[in-house]
């Protein structure tokens, strides 16, 4: 009975994400917003950063917006953000440097959200993209749409099987642990490992900033987390 349960508790959400993996919602907005992925060693682009990059410059040939929000900061172990690797590979595919947004504070999926929102409310935008791997895009829209950014979301081609498995338990994971932080009203935590290998965890602070242009959203460096 117990292990039916553990079944059903995993499958029925691994379900929900795999269905709205499919759903693609692409229609003429003022913006797209584009989640970040991992830079791979001497912050090459990593395979999910250019799947999502060339989908991205697809939906702007269609001409389904005119601007793009580039959304990552720099990981640890990394000398540049995901956001800057991400509009460059952009301008090598002819998208004006003037239509790239770089939003480079954020690590994590929520702060993607509450730092992008500070750049499309800057200017005025009302109807957003947002594009990720499709196993990501059900909580993304979820977390933006709870602080009040609603999004369409656009999916980038699939991952290999076998790692496309392993992110939905993954998100599964991520959404169980989101309910229960919301539940408890617990603040966003950011796990940090040390040189010892010893993991510790501190509140996450709203340390970002926009800058002068109001191109630019800059924190800290820090490790990635979904």
């Amino acid at each position: 009975m117990v292990l039916a349960l553990l079944l059903i508790a995993i499958l029925l959400p691994a379900l929900a994400v795999v269905l709205y993996s499919r759903v693609d919602q692409a229609a003429p907005a003022d913006v797209i917003v584009l989640l970040g992925a991992g830079l791979e060693p001497g912050d090459r682009p990593s395979r999910a950063m250019a799947r999502r990059v060339r989908h991205v410059a697809g939906l702007l040939q269609r001409g389904l917006a005119s601007h793009v929000i580039c959304s990552g900061g720099t990981g640890a172990g990394r000398s540049r953000s995901e956001a800057a690797v991400c509009g460059e590979i952009l301008q090598g595919q002819g998208v004006p440097a003037d239509a790239i947004l770089l939003e480079e504070g954020s690590h994590s999926t929520e702060e993607n959200a509450r730092f992008s929102q500070a750049l499309i409310e800057a200017r005025g935008w009302q109807r957003v993209i947002l594009v990720s791997d499709g196993y990501h895009l059900l909580r993304a829209r979820w977390l933006f749409e709870r602080i009040g950014q609603p999004v369409l979301t656009s999916p980038a081609p699939d991952p290999p099987l076998t790692w496309h498995v392993a992110y939905v338990l993954r998100e599964v994971a991520a959404f169980y642990w989101l309910g229960l932080r919301f539940l408890l009203n617990i603040p966003e935590l950011l796990l940090q490992v040390n040189a010892g290998g010893a993991v510790a965890a501190s509140a996450a602070m709203p340390r970002s900033r926009v800058g002068r242009t109001g191109a630019k959203v800059r924190n800290p460096r820090r490790p990635r987390r979904a």
